[in-house]
């Protein structure tokens, strides 16, 4: 339903002057000059609107012009611009757009040709948006974005996806919004090949996002989406996820990124970098014809309270690849079941290269392919459950007795060695405030 706002300001009663004012009414023995207006459509717009300024008709002797003007409110200083002038005298009428999440006020002048002037000037009207509902107010996503009535600590709420909803890139950029599915992931599904979504700030959250690729900077952060069936062509990821942005509650599943003519093939799941984060996330059956089949790191990321799963790489690091000169970090993740080349080659959990760390802690590494040949690997690694290696502070080499990891279970059965076996550390201690756990639910937040 679309509704139209008309703010009407008239000139009521005459205006009267001594006999030198150029500006003369006949009739009247005082100067009178008001405004109203009958604004009623509420404080919220979500599109522009229109707005008909009115005066009544009043003969002067020497009339030059009106003048229209309007008023924001910036940091609490209100600063006026003119709208428009009409030297019609039998101009009775201007339309003027509200176009804006602001405060406003008008006044009109009239003015004589030898300068002098009487004014005056409605109370504030006050637009106060906070919300848009997409498709039921706006049609399409990006334009509900792009409008000025949208803009930082407003939210979007986004009901079923219609044929206009997305129809190209959504770039999100430069707003401090929250854009919420109403209906949930399962049902609202964003689905288009190349770049699906570019986002620097604000918040995601509720989407399924199919077949195209995802680049997150800034302080952007998405919350419980589905990154899935993704083929990228080019260098990137399904998930590109860098700066200080973060991933949390999300799957990242089913990703593809194969060489192409020498192009791709490095990072099917997410690509993480600088100081960004995932966290609570699941990255599981990605595959990738070189490198990083789940995630591929570089720079200082942190990964925390992850399960990272049956993910393939070609050549190596089917569950992470670490550049060089990388120093992730990994607290309470589960690395399981990854697998790198064709017969299940060398690194097939983590791949690091030289001049890169790679630190671990509270953390399962088991049933990857050679775990054997990674003993370097782990160096940095305490209170973590690896197979095959034992080696430093709390670490131990024990079946972990997942309750079902083949369907995707990865939480600990009651007599799992892992349970109350991570860092005893205040810090570290599981939501109920026991030791830590080892595993994706240990911790402070493992209650996902």
């Amino acid at each position: 339903m679309k509704y139209r706002y008309i703010l009407k300001i008239f000139i009521l009663g005459w205006l009267v002057f001594s006999c030198e004012s150029p500006l003369k009414s006949p009739d009247k023995d005082e100067d009178v000059f008001n405004l109203i207006h009958d604004f009623q459509g509420g404080f919220r717009l979500f599109e522009k609107k229109p707005i008909t300024l009115n005066w009544s008709q009043i003969t002067f002797t020497e009339f030059e012009k009106y003048s229209v003007h309007r008023s924001v409110m910036e940091d609490g200083v209100e600063v006026w611009t003119k709208r428009i002038e009409i030297t019609d005298p039998l101009q009775m009428t201007y339309t003027d757009t509200l176009d804006d999440d602001r405060i406003f006020r008008y006044k009109v002048l009239i003015e004589a040709n030898d300068g002098s002037f009487q004014e005056a000037t409605t109370e504030q009207i006050t637009i106060r948006t906070t919300s848009i509902i997409v498709s039921n107010e706006v049609q399409c996503l990006q334009k509900a974005y792009d409008s000025p009535f949208i803009d930082d600590g407003d939210t979007i709420f986004v009901n079923l996806p219609e044929s206009c909803t997305v129809t190209g890139t959504l770039n999100f950029i430069g707003k401090d919004v929250m854009i919420i599915s109403i209906m949930g992931k399962e049902e609202t599904v964003v689905e288009r090949r190349g770049v699906i979504l570019t986002m620097n700030r604000g918040i995601i959250s509720g989407f399924t996002f199919k077949k195209g690729r995802i680049e997150l900077f800034g302080t952007a952060e998405m919350t419980n989406c589905i990154v899935s069936d993704a083929l990228p062509v080019g260098p990137n990821a399904a998930l590109t996820v860098k700066d200080s942005a973060i991933v949390r509650n999300c799957l990242i599943a089913h990703n593809y990124n194969i060489e192409f003519l020498g192009s791709g093939g490095e990072g099917a799941g997410i690509l993480l970098k600088d100081n960004a984060s995932v966290i609570n996330c699941r990255i599981t059956g990605n595959v990738v014809s070189e490198k990083g089949g789940g995630v591929f790191i570089e720079g200082q990321p942190t990964l925390i309270n992850c399960i990272i799963d049956n993910n393939i790489a070609g050549n190596g690091g089917g569950g992470l690849f670490v550049s060089l000169g990388s120093e992730p970090g990994l607290v309470n993740c589960v690395i399981y079941s990854n697998s790198s080349g064709l017969d299940e080659g060398e690194s097939g959990a983590v791949l690091v290269e030289k001049h890169a760390t790679f630190n671990m802690l509270n953390s399962i590494i088991w049933q990857n392919s050679s775990n054997s040949s990674e003993d370097r690997i782990w160096t940095n690694s305490s209170y973590c459950n690896i197979q095959h290696y034992n080696s430093g502070e709390g670490n131990i080499s024990t079946p972990p007795l997942f309750i079902d990891p083949e369907s995707g279970d990865f939480r600990l059965s009651p007599d799992s060695p892992c349970v109350n076996a991570g860092n005893p550390g205040d810090g570290y201690n599981d939501v109920d405030g026991s030791r830590n756990d080892m595993g994706a639910y240990g911790g402070p937040y493992g209650d996902w």
